[in-house]
């Protein structure tokens, strides 16, 4: 009563769905393994994901158009078994969540689709990419399909999806608490999601492969409870993910802040031979009586972050001062990120740029990101001249080039959040450790005790 063609059934309408029920068995049981895989990959296991298992049933979306009934089960397994192997079992996937979820990453989702909601669009899209052949079969005609108008109905078709998905982003921000609404917004920001949007390549560094440091980065995108975390901190503070991402004790927050500097250092040595790192600025002769401002950084021994020559103009010093901003800490939660982006930028300038500017007579730019790689718009500028300088000494593509450099920082950012977070803040010892004396806090005295067989 029926056949396969093409990947799809013909037939009766009892065949069609007995072919399209066995199919979601398949995927729903393949889902199911993928989800024990993902209890130990959970990056792999994304990226399998996105590239490969949904395509399966996205082909059969494109051919049936009754299908989202039928896929049902499947979105069973996707929210009951896929979704706890990243989020554990833990989180609750309620339907806001779940909507979330399924846009892109670059609309603050992770890019597991529901397939009982884009069945539908996926046909209409389908069906609007075959009615110029279908047009031509009709007639009979001997004629190619014009490529350009190919091209425009697929632009179309990719305009159509975009807005469905800000229309259901837009639901979703009216509907989320305010606290979400903030997550959401620093989602969407450039180079905020691509960690999430990366394939894993370890051999670049674009891999997180300790499962519970990514199972941490996608409970950290939603600001989720984490677990096993200690009750309070060295500091004698409570311990919680927005304690860890902005206390100093241990340095482990000044780490973070020189990553990001090292990294923008090596990355300009690519194209420039003079680049230094912690320079030291000229020192003060009177010049600090005209500073406009008290905040005017006035010390003899006074740094900058990155100084490159010849990055904006022929020899001519460009100094770059970092911050790294963790934007759901609780004093900026009534601020917007373009807010925040402005408010540390301009205190940036009013610490170094008169001085940069007028004693070391160079140009000054505040680069400032948010903890998970949302990049301010002075550095987003920067970032882009890095890679159109890379991409014309290399002759590689610019849009891959600045790709690649934003996936750098997302990264680096990422793995200086999993130590804010994780890392130890001090060591503790045993009792009889702490009698004992350290050696190397006195070297000499060690040695000399070790001459005379004290030890």
């Amino acid at each position: 009563d029926g056949s396969k063609n093409l990947g799809a059934a013909v037939g009766s309408a009892e065949f069609v769905q007995r072919y399209w029920r066995s199919n979601v068995e398949l995927w729903s049981g393949r889902v199911v393994r993928l989800a024990q895989f993902a209890k130990t990959q959970p990056h792999a296991a994304l990226w399998g994901f996105k590239t490969g298992l949904r395509n399966e049933w996205k082909y059969g979306m494109r051919m049936e158009r009754s299908l989202a009934h039928l896929l049902e089960p499947l979105e069973e397994a996707i929210r009951s078994v896929f979704l706890p192997a990243f989020f554990g079992s833990d989180v609750a996937i309620s339907d806001e969540f779940r909507d979330l979820l399924a846009l892109p990453a670059r609309c603050a989702g992770m890019d597991f689709d529901n397939p009982v909601k884009l069945a539908p669009l996926a046909f209409a899209d389908a069906a609007d990419l075959a009615r110029m052949q279908k047009e031509l079969l009709l007639a009979s005609s001997t004629e190619e399909i014009d490529g350009k108008a190919y091209q425009q109905v697929r632009e179309v078709c990719r305009a159509r999806r975009r807005t469905s998905q800000n229309k259901s982003l837009a639901e979703l921000k009216l509907r989320a608490s305010h606290r979400l609404k903030k997550c959401i917004a620093i989602a969407t920001g450039k180079g905020a999601s691509a960690v999430f949007n990366t394939s894993p390549q370890e051999q670049y560094g674009f891999a997180i492969k300790a499962k519970r440091d990514y199972n941490d980065l996608c409970r950290m995108r939603y600001h989720l409870p984490l677990l096993s975390l200690p009750e309070k901190c060295v500091c004698g503070e409570r311990y919680s993910l927005d304690h860890s991402q902005i206390c100093r004790c241990g340095g482990l927050v000044n780490e973070r802040h020189d990553d990001v500097k090292k990294l923008f250092a090596l990355e300009c040595r690519r194209v420039f031979s003079d680049v230094g790192l912690e320079p030291m600025l000229a020192p003060l002769e009177g010049e600090e009586a005209t500073f406009r401002y008290k905040t005017a950084n006035r010390k003899d021994d006074a740094r900058s972050d990155v100084r490159v020559r010849n990055f904006f103009t022929k020899k001519r010093n460009a100094f770059f001062e970092f911050r790294v901003l963790y934007p759901l800490a609780s004093s900026y939660l009534g601020k917007n990120a373009s807010q925040l982006f402005e408010e540390v930028a301009q205190q940036r300038r009013r610490e170094y740029c008169q001085r940069i500017v007028e004693v070391d007579d160079g140009d000054f730019t505040p680069m400032i990101m948010f903890s998970n790689g949302c990049m301010g718009p002075e550095m987003t500028a920067v970032i882009k001249q890095l890679g159109r300088l890379i991409a014309d000494k290399y002759g590689r593509s610019y849009a891959q080039v600045v790709t690649i450099l934003r996936a750098k920082f997302a990264f680096a950012l990422a793995r200086s959040a999993i130590m804010c977070l994780r890392g130890s803040r001090s060591v503790a010892c045993g009792d009889k450790h702490s009698r004992e004396m350290d050696p190397l806090s006195n070297v000499d005295l060690a040695v000399a005790d070790l001459a005379l067989g004290v030890f």
